[in-house]
């Protein structure tokens, strides 16, 4: 989600925004388990060099591209600028394989060139801006039931997060046609039936409520790992002197 003003880009439905919400037949076949996801496909461990490894970290970008998919329409300009600069970097990568080991190292060998063609540090910016935004709904979320308030309605954790965080990157026309398109996000009760959907369907309480609780602390370590990298990305840039 680039500060591109092209409504196509956008791809938003002005006369059905119900119709942007996530159709749950044709996603529960995507993921059905919550381990899957948030346990099994975690982001790379950062030790204290601040080395990000490049395929663990481009494996574990692709891999949110999944949870993003099953928000549904209204998130494919994210989930497309993931995609998109994910492919970027790793068609860098392809040129040099052994010198691009590390993320680190492309952004490095890219530092005396003119700003035009700093491709892979400009990927790395907007994708890193991206598992900023998702990251943070994640903690909303988290948040949200860990405070027993449990909200179904999402659209005001997901237009927080994204005024948090790409709302200033952007013009004001994209902003607006964001909080537009965000009226029509999943409810709590279709994310976690996408993700897991034996706690929806499960009949005994106590077996549904520890399940519930397993599934958040999953999302919350998984949102820890990724902002663990996403503070490595920022630290790489302050040690450049580039801004993001």
């Amino acid at each position: 989600m680039d500060g591109s003003t092209n409504e196509d880009n956008v791809n938003l439905n002005h006369n059905g925004l119900t119709d942007l919400r996530p159709n749950e037949d044709n996603c529960c076949s995507m993921i059905t388990d919550a381990n899957q996801l948030f346990k099994f496909l975690k982001f790379p461990v950062i030790e204290s060099n601040l080395i990000i490894p490049t395929q663990p970290f481009l494996d574990s970008c692709r891999s949110l591209i999944e949870f993003v998919a099953i928000l549904g329409p209204v998130f494919i300009p994210v989930r497309s600028d993931i995609g998109g600069n994910v492919d970027k970097l790793t068609k860098i990568v392809t040129t040099n394989p052994s010198k691009f080991t590390t993320i680190n190292s492309i952004i490095e060998s890219e530092i005396s060139l003119p700003n035009d063609k700093q491709i892979g540090t400009d990927a790395l910016l907007w994708l890193t801006r991206a598992l900023q935004y998702m990251n943070t709904f994640l903690q909303l979320l988290v948040d949200d039931y860990n405070q027993g308030i449990n909200s179904n309605d999402l659209t005001k954790q997901f237009t927080q997060a994204y005024d948090s965080t790409l709302r200033k990157h952007h013009n004001w026309i994209v902003q607006n046609l964001v909080h537009l398109s965000l009226k029509a996000a999943p409810t709590r009760s279709m994310i976690i039936n996408l993700i897991s959907p034996e706690i929806c369907s499960s009949h005994d309480l106590l077996i549904k409520t520890e399940k519930e609780k397993n599934l958040y602390q999953e999302i919350s370590d998984y949102r820890n790992s990724v902002e663990i990298n996403i503070n490595a990305v920022h630290q790489l840039y302050d040690n450049l002197n580039l801004q993001y």
